[in-house]
């Protein structure tokens, strides 16, 4: 249903007359501010599927082929990664420099320092940091090193000069990672995946996706990883996020990016409907971490918890490095999975009841100590949590040569032990109940002027992640 907004003619003439100028082409959309979101595309006529909407040339494009050329060294040594040398990129834009003159109407859109500093965790006090949730901790760990890496590299080879400090690399590092999409370099085989904004693993990419990088590093001479062939789409990373089906597709070639109508809902978008991409399928946690934003409750259907924090802790050495070698230690998921999609969360095994024969005498009885058939509460196991978590706790729950067996020929869901892995499941949950209440309290003691804006977003997390933890508590009682 389309929404009767004006978009700003002055903003949106000054931009499409400039993207225009450049070679892009832009029919049927405007860039819109969208109050407490920055800009977005807003559809100006009716729009239908397969309507191309936006060409963005490959000459528009800020990529590893597009640095200049006493940043070549560094992206040939791989000392730094294509993320960090375009942040140097646009740390070097000077006023009177052709990059400057060129990109000046789309620089003026990226967002203060002050909004990157207050929304970016990167950013934030230790004191905000350590109030995260624990997987937006760990991805916090994974950014601070490749950041730590990028600074390094660039600031021992002198090439950012004297008068770049830190945190001004620190707020470009942010803007890159935050809009960037994936492309693939003519020197690569092709692909039709390019992923939008930011960083977040994904299964597409294009700034039709946005993007996420990996942790590993290439060698001199070798050829880059997908996930460090980036690209700033100017005019494309005003697209904002969605969960749901996305109402745009974009894709790479030889010639640029192209954004294409696809039209989940069917029927054609009206005019003053926000058009939406997607940077992936996305936890709250990673969103906040690589994004600065989370989705509302209920608007991210790609959203769950990792229990590990509660989980691990019940392992001793020796069953920590059972479930390493068979592939089971940690990603242990909490999501509102559908029923039958359980093994969904990791892992490549088979959870299938396929093992039917009782050979050796190891598999586990189907009835408890006074005869009575066990209850399958396989269904409920699904939709509390992934299959992986499951496998694990069942360690803890049965003998090892059954476990052994289950591993190899399918776990039977409806053992005698199902109960005690329910019950397993249940404590857990409330262990997390606890430590999210906690947290809530802790959060709620931040200074209200000083962490404002963190205190906000941490808040409404942490709720999610309360509303989540009780409801699958409640769907294991």
């Amino acid at each position: 249903m389309g929404q009767d907004i004006d978009t700003d003619p002055d903003l949106s003439a000054e931009l499409t007359e400039w993207a225009l100028s450049q070679g892009a082409t832009v029919d049927g959309i405007a860039a819109h501010a969208f109050p407490g979101k920055g800009l977005g595309i807003i559809v100006q006529r009716r729009l239908e599927a397969g309507d191309t909407i936006l060409k963005i040339p490959t000459s528009l494009l800020r990529t590893e082929s597009s640095l200049p050329d006493h940043l070549q060294s560094l992206a040939i040594a791989n000392e730094c990664s294509i993320n960090g040398l375009l942040a140097l990129d646009v740390c070097l834009d000077t006023d009177d420099s052709s990059a400057s003159s060129l990109y000046s109407p789309w620089r003026s859109t990226l967002p203060s320092f002050l909004d990157v500093k207050s929304s970016m965790p990167l950013f934030w006090t230790p004191e905000a940091q350590h109030l995260l949730p624990p997987p937006g901790q760990a991805l916090l760990r994974k950014q601070q090193s490749k950041l730590h890496r990028d600074w390094t590299a660039v600031s021992e080879r002198g090439v950012a000069g004297s008068s770049l400090t830190l945190e001004q690399y620190t707020y470009r590092w942010l803007l890159v990672s935050t809009r960037t999409f994936y492309y693939t370099p003519a020197e690569s085989s092709p692909s039709s995946k390019s992923r939008p904004r930011g960083k977040s693993k994904s299964k597409s990419k294009s700034k039709s996706h946005r993007r996420s990088k990996s942790n590993t590093a290439t060698h001199p001479g070798q050829p880059r990883q997908a996930d460090d062939c980036l690209a700033i789409v100017p005019f494309g990373d005003f697209f904002n996020h969605t969960a749901s089906p996305p109402t745009v597709k974009a894709t790479y070639s030889a010639s640029g990016y192209d954004f294409v109508v696809t039209s989940p809902h069917a029927g054609p978008v009206e005019k003053g409907t926000e058009l939406f991409i997607s940077y992936g399928s996305h936890s709250n946690d990673f969103l906040l971490v690589e994004y600065g934003f989370i989705l509302p409750e209920g608007h991210n259907a790609h959203d769950a918890l990792i229990l590990d924090e509660v989980v691990l802790p019940l392992f001793d050495p020796e069953q920590t490095a059972v479930l390493e070698a068979a592939g089971y230690l940690g990603n242990y998921v909490l999501a509102a999975i559908p029923s039958g999609s359980s093994n969904g969360g990791g892992g490549d095994d088979d959870d299938d009841d396929d093992d039917d024969d009782n050979a050796d005498g190891l598999n586990p009885p189907n009835e408890d100590q006074n005869g009575n058939e066990c209850v399958k509460d396989a269904e409920v196991e699904a939709e509390v949590v992934c299959y992986r978590t499951t496998t694990a706790l069942r360690l803890l729950c049965m003998p090892f040569r059954w476990w052994k067996r289950g591993l190899e020929c399918g776990f039977d869901e409806g053992d005698s032990f199902q109960g005690a892995v329910k019950e397993l499941i249940g404590k857990l949950l409330r262990t997390y109940i606890d430590m999210a209440g906690q947290k809530i309290q802790q959060v709620a003691k931040l200074d209200d002027g000083a962490y404002a804006d963190q205190k906000d977003v941490l808040t409404r997390r942490w709720a999610q992640i309360l509303a989540l933890l009780t409801a699958a508590s409640k769907r294991v009682r």
